[in-house]
């Protein structure tokens, strides 16, 4: 399980970043393939949504295993 949340973490911090470090150094991200070019009027806050949910996934991670060491 602890795996599964790493690898969907990693994946949306990447879909929910990447377009703003793109767009940061002057790079389209329209012409990437990201998840948020789906939705491209509220782009930007999708951004962050995808970014938050990928933190937290990755954070449960490393609490579910951090519980089961202490066991």
């Amino acid at each position: 399980m602890r795996t599964l949340l790493w690898i969907v973490g990693v994946v949306l911090l990447v879909q929910g970043l990447a377009p703003l470090v793109q767009s940061a150094f002057g790079t389209n991200p329209a012409e990437s393939a990201f998840l948020v070019n789906l939705i491209p009027g509220a782009q930007p806050w999708t951004n962050l949504v995808l970014a938050a949910l990928g933190a937290s996934a990755v954070l449960l991670a490393e609490r579910n295993h951090r519980r089961r060491i202490r066991r």
